[in-house]
């Protein structure tokens, strides 16, 4: 495929991580803001959990847009991880400029189990058909 092709593929995991930025950014202060109450009704505990189905799409999406690319199965494993496990560390470092967040490594490690299990998921046969649209 062209570069025309597949270029366009590699605006859903931006976008991504965008949204992943933005979600980020809402401070874990007792502010009025709609973000923070509605953050505030999911308890702590689920919202570390929530780091691995977050972090899983996003190397999924990776995942679809390195598809078309001339690279390796080795070559995108590693441009995947490479690019999100990057991503979690930025973004563990950037909460810890945001007024109540911070940044963790239980949190790191937790985006790095949800990485790793789009690796595993990417074999998987519904993927597979996935993956080749």
């Amino acid at each position: 495929p062209s570069k025309t092709h597949s270029m366009p593929r590699f605006t859903l995991p931006i976008a991504y991580m965008l949204c992943v930025l933005l979600l980020s950014s809402i401070p874990g202060d007792t502010s009025e803001s709609i973000p923070t109450f509605v953050l505030s009704l999911i308890p702590s505990s689920i919202q570390n959990l929530l780091h691995i189905p977050l972090f899983a799409g996003l190397g999924l999406s990776w995942i679809w847009a390195l598809n078309p690319t001339q690279l390796t199965t080795h070559q995108k494993s590693a441009a995947l991880l490479l690019i999100c496990i990057s991503f979690a560390i930025l973004d563990e470092l950037h909460q810890l400029s945001i007024p109540g967040r911070y940044g963790s490594v239980s949190d790191l490690i937790l985006d790095i189990i949800g990485i790793l299990s789009a690796l595993w998921f990417q074999h998987k046969e519904p993927f597979q058909a996935w993956l080749t649209k």
